[in-house]
């Protein structure tokens, strides 16, 4: 029983659907030749009969226009409202007859029309039971001549028209939004592959525009004519830049063959546009070099891939697609095969992934380049870090070189003092006059204080600074063994707090053996003695003080004496410091100098 039912309402529906207006479709034309009305009406054996929908492509030929011949009978008993349509919007001009020769419509893109349409359309009525004969003249000058009929039903039209327009329409609006994408990409990361990508999409969406008939609807007559004038440079145009593209995507300047194929193309094509815009008749070879170029883009995509080069794949892909889209266009065009009857809307369809496809290759060469700056970020890191290992461990190599040659010269220094102070002490004995046993006792210890230093810096591993304590002690020891202090019942105080610079030292070593030698040989006499010495480091100063219990002296009787002279020239000039002296109630004597002396 369900069976049943689904029978019977199949073939309802299927009844309903059946157009129950009987078409007759002819068509007629004379090779090389314009035919008008009354040649074709009055020679009706020139007419073929063909389908409606059926395409038919006479390819580009400009000499010749084609009659189709139309009987139409309305096999009801109510009145039905049809339209023609021509659904190929490349057609120049198309002229509506009724079966008296009656002009009754001109339509075409080539037409000057104030309610301008994609296709050209022609509303009919039949009553009931009536038979009309309608002539249509078809005339593309400027393009192929393709006729494509289709009758449908009013409402049927208006829906269909509405709904390819919105098809076309987002295609549009797509192509132009992967635009500004990739063009604010390029402004971003001044990649030129992006701009000439950005380029060929605007000229693919011309290109589609002008081929969908889009672009006459707000164009005139006079820009279209001069449009396809130079429809060589519009349709080669997206492979123009297509080919410059790629040169910056593919970086085929690592491949000087195929870098210099490219360039070749990319110079020919320019010149090909010349030669259709000045020799028109050959203009229906215009896409053969488009292709060809086309064709060795796929095969040098195909090439790198197999080089492992991984921004061919998507290459490959993208230009299958465009690839594609050109041979349904082409072979449309030709008369050759017409996908268009089944899928209209392929080419839009194509082009809008290729879009798609080539925006995500771009978006990837991003991450590819972000990653190649990465990788190659951290391998210069890595290569600074070895660098500077390197020249570290030859910096340490060389700075233990010149400490201990700096060593050694200290050492050497020392030993030559010594050996100056041992000839000091041979002619000391060999004196015969205390004036100059004292005399050679101060010079002995103003070489001690210089040989110490030496000696100090040699034992230690740190030859730019020393421990002010181990240093001042040194002299004093030296001191109270060449004077013989325990005899004048002499004492030693003293407070050293910090280092001092090895450059600073020689001249406070000279300081205090002229002070104390002073002390020692005039500031007691026969007294209980006591010596003071303070030192510290501060934050920006070094504080140098010493003191006596002594008689005193006459500061200007005693500034003439060799030993206040060293002391003073040492102080200011040497050290740039403040000195102050006070001999009133003993000696006191205060040095500070500027701890930045140290880079002198």
């Amino acid at each position: 029983m369900r069976k049943k039912f689904l029978i019977v309402l199949l073939f309802f529906i299927s009844f309903l659907n059946a157009d129950i207006v009987s078409t007759k479709v002819l068509y007629s034309y004379e090779n090389n030749k314009f035919l008008n009305i009354d040649n074709v009406i009055n020679k009706p054996e020139l007419f073929k009969e063909f389908q409606l929908k059926k395409p038919l492509s006479f390819g580009y030929d400009a000499k010749h226009n084609i009659f189709v011949k139309l009987i139409l009978k309305n096999n009801s008993d109510t009145t039905l409202h049809r339209v023609f349509v021509s659904k190929n919007p490349l057609v120049s001009k198309v002229v509506y007859y009724d079966n008296t020769a009656q002009k009754l419509e001109t339509q075409g893109f080539l037409q000057k029309l104030e309610n301008k349409s994609i296709y050209s359309s022609f509303p009919i009525s039949l009553n009931p039971y009536e038979e009309k004969i309608y002539y249509i003249s078809f005339e593309s000058p400027l393009t192929t001549l393709i006729i494509n009929l289709d009758m449908m039903d009013k409402k049927y039209y208006e829906n269909w028209y509405f709904k390819n327009i919105l098809y076309i329409a987002l295609f549009f609006g797509g192509m132009l939004a992967l635009c500004i994408y990739n063009l604010f990409v390029y402004f971003a990361t001044k990649d030129k592959a992006y701009l000439f990508y950005t380029l060929c999409i605007l000229a693919t969406t011309f290109h589609h525009s002008a081929y969908t008939g889009i672009l006459f609807l707000f164009a005139n007559i006079e820009y279209t004519t001069l449009t396809f004038k130079y429809s060589a440079i519009i349709v080669s145009l997206p492979m123009y830049f297509l080919g410059v593209f790629s040169k910056y995507y593919l970086e085929t300047k690592n491949f000087s063959k195929i870098n210099t194929t490219i360039n070749i193309f990319l110079i020919t094509i320019p010149l090909s546009w010349v030669f259709f815009i000045v020799f028109p008749e050959y203009s229906k070879f215009r896409n053969l070099l488009s292709f060809i170029f086309l064709f060795y883009l796929l095969s040098i995509a195909i090439y790198l891939a197999y080089k492992k080069v991984q921004q061919s794949y998507y290459v490959i892909a993208g230009w299958f697609l465009f690839f594609l889209s050109g041979i349904f266009m082409m072979l449309s065009s030709s008369g050759a095969y017409d996908i268009f009857i089944h899928y209209p809307h392929i080419v839009e369809f194509l082009l809008f992934t290729e879009a798609i496809l080539f925006s995500i290759a771009l978006s990837n060469r991003i991450r590819s380049l972000q990653n190649q700056v990465i990788t190659l970020k951290n391998k210069r890191e890595q290569e600074l870090k070895t660098e500077v290992e390197e020249k570290t461990k030859k910096l340490s190599k060389s700075l233990k070189e010149k400490q201990l040659l700096l060593k050694e010269l200290n050492h050497r220094v020392k030993n030559n003092m010594q050996m100056i102070l041992s000839l000091i002490r041979l002619q000391s004995k060999e004196s015969n006059t205390k004036e100059l046993t004292t005399a050679l006792l101060t010079i002995e210890g103003r070489i001690s204080a210089l040989g110490h230093l030496h000696e100090l810096l040699y034992r230690q591993d740190n030859v730019l600074s020393i421990k002010a304590e181990d240093y001042f002690e040194l002299l004093i020891d030296d001191l109270v063994r060449s004077y013989d202090t325990t005899s004048q019942n002499i004492t030693f105080n003293f407070n050293l707090k910090g280092s001092l610079f090895a450059s600073h030292a020689i001249y406070c070593g000279l300081i205090i053996n002229e002070l104390i030698t002073n002390s020692l040989k005039h500031a007691f006499d026969n007294i209980e003695g006591e010596i003071t010495i303070f030192f510290e480091e501060q934050k920006e100063n070094f504080v140098l003080k010493y003191s006596d219990n002594g008689i005193g002296y006459e500061p200007i009787e005693k500034s003439e004496s060799l030993g206040m002279l060293i002391v003073t020239t040492l102080a200011q000039v040497q050290l740039e410091g403040d000195l102050n002296i006070d001999s009133t109630n003993g000696t006191n004597i205060t040095l500070v100098w500027n701890k930045d002396l140290k880079n002198e």
